[in-house]
C-alpha cells in the first residue's frame, strides 16, 4: 500500500455556465470551483493533495464503491492524490 496516496469522495456540483463546485463532504471547509468539468477534476486532485500535506490529521474517508450521479447533474466520485511530490507549505499565522 502506497502511503503517499490519499483518496476521498468528492462531490462535483454544476453551477452557472458549466462551472463546477467541488467539495469533499468528509473534510469540513474543503471546496473549490472550476470553469468546467475537466478542470474540476484537476482542481479536486490539487485541493486534496494540498489538504493532505497541510493538515495534521484528516478525518476518515467515507466508503464509495462506485461513482454516483444525481438527477440535478451532481456526481460523487473517488479522488486520489499522490502527495509524494507536494511540498508542505511553511507554517504561517492564520493557517
Amino acid at each position: 500500500m502506497n502511503t503517499d496516496l490519499v483518496s476521498y469522495p468528492a462531490l462535483f456540483t454544476p453551477i452557472a455556465n458549466e462551472h463546477f463546485l467541488v467539495s469533499f463532504p468528509d473534510i469540513p471547509g474543503a471546496f473549490a470551483t472550476a470553469n468546467n468539468l475537466q478542470d474540476a477534476f484537476s482542481v479536486a486532485v490539487n485541493t486534496l493533495g494540498t489538504l493532505a500535506t497541510k493538515e495534521k490529521e484528516l478525518p476518515a474517508p467515507s466508503a464509495l464503491s462506485c461513482p454516483q450521479i444525481e438527477l440535478d447533474g451532481s456526481m460523487t466520485v473517488l479522488i486520489t492524490a499522490d502527495v509524494s511530490n507536494i511540498k508542505s507549505p511553511p507554517n504561517k499565522k492564520g493557517f
